[in-house]
């Protein structure tokens, strides 16, 4: 049983729980930051157009925010699949990189009183992103499978 035991802890364990929520969200995440790019691309043509300065610059913050989430996600996907110990650093960052993308536009919502339920539904993914920053550093599934 010992043995067995020394053996168990020198290999990562397999990617499952809520760690397969997670991976999840990721696949689903990028597809949606790919769509987001392309949305707002003919969004911000516009806006060079027809509105204010404080307006371009955040939409421009929105879309260079969108783009370096898709990036990281592709590089969180390919570290997660393989159990990058570094990759749980990434994940963290990456979260706290939403929350801060989730403030400005709660600040570009209250700002025009635009959509409601949108600040409703930013608070609601800033505190999804909390708990997931709290699951990654504080699990013991996390640091098993990524050997931390």
């Amino acid at each position: 049983m010992r043995i067995e035991n020394k053996v168990q802890e020198q290999y990562p364990r397999s990617i499952g729980g809520w760690l397969i929520l997670y991976l999840g969200l990721i696949i689903i995440s990028t597809a949606l930051y790919v769509w987001g790019l392309i949305r707002e691309i003919p969004i911000i043509y516009n806006t060079f157009e027809y509105t204010n300065g404080y307006e371009l610059f955040i939409s421009l913050v929105l879309l260079m925010g969108t783009f370096i989430k898709l990036i990281t996600s592709i590089i969180i996907l390919m570290m997660f699949v393989s159990k990058k110990s570094s990759a749980v650093k990434i994940i963290i960052l990456l979260e706290l990189f939403c929350i801060l993308i989730r403030l400005l536009g709660i600040g570009n919502i209250t700002m025009y009183n635009n959509f409601p339920s949108q600040y409703f539904v930013s608070v609601l993914f800033i505190a999804i992103s909390l708990a997931w920053i709290i699951y990654f550093k504080k699990s013991n599934r996390v640091k098993e499978t990524f050997m931390i």
